[in-house]
């Protein structure tokens, strides 16, 4: 993968947390280059969805290809994205830990597990949808704080730890299926499957 540069306003934003400017103050100085009217909330939502969509941009369709090689190639294509700005964003991490700000964190995390599983052509209405989009929300909440801390050559480690989360996750369904079917074969538990 290539590297992508990021729009301007972005890379302004995103070299000023690099440099150890705060969060706060890196967005004044964006918002008095670029003369924009916005709330920094508003700034990091599109600075999220500017992000994911490069990444999906970068991997293309991936047409044929599994769900789980899918979901790693959008994660890994955001590091990649990301990679020269990695002390900006552990500085975004530490600050969107705040109690004031994790609501608006949550928030944008769930929005990119949610473009990922569009993009992966997920289209489920039921509960299914909020159970990938939150089991997805661990392997990117995870891999995010693996990355951070993640000082092997080209984050190779990275890759595996997302690898092998994507297969503890993809678990899941084999070891519910297997409850399931222990519980029907009980006779007064059984009765409640029927």
């Amino acid at each position: 993968m290539e590297d992508t540069a990021l729009e301007p306003k972005f890379q302004l934003f995103l070299h000023g947390l690099n440099h150890g400017l705060s969060p706060d103050d890196a967005f004044a100085s964006v918002q008095v280059g670029y003369e924009l009217n916005l709330q920094k909330q508003e700034f990091l939502a599109q600075l999220n969805e500017y992000i994911d969509e490069q990444a999906l941009t970068m991997i293309g369709t991936m047409e044929g290809e599994k769900i789980r090689f899918k979901i790693f190639s959008a994660l890994w294509a955001r590091f990649q994205i990301l990679k020269m700005y990695k002390p900006a964003i552990q500085r975004l991490v530490l600050s969107g830990l705040l109690p004031l700000n994790t609501p608006h964190t949550g928030k944008l995390l769930w929005e990119t597990c949610d473009r990922i599983w569009y993009w992966a052509g997920d289209t489920s209405t039921d509960f299914n949808h909020y159970t990938k989009r939150g089991l997805l929300l661990t392997i990117l909440t995870s891999s995010t704080l693996y990355w951070l801390k993640d000082d092997s050559m080209d984050h190779t480690k990275t890759q595996q730890f997302i690898h092998k989360t994507i297969e503890k996750v993809m678990m899941i369904p084999k070891l519910k299926s297997q409850a399931v079917a222990c519980l029907k074969s009980m006779p007064f538990v059984g009765k409640i499957f029927q």
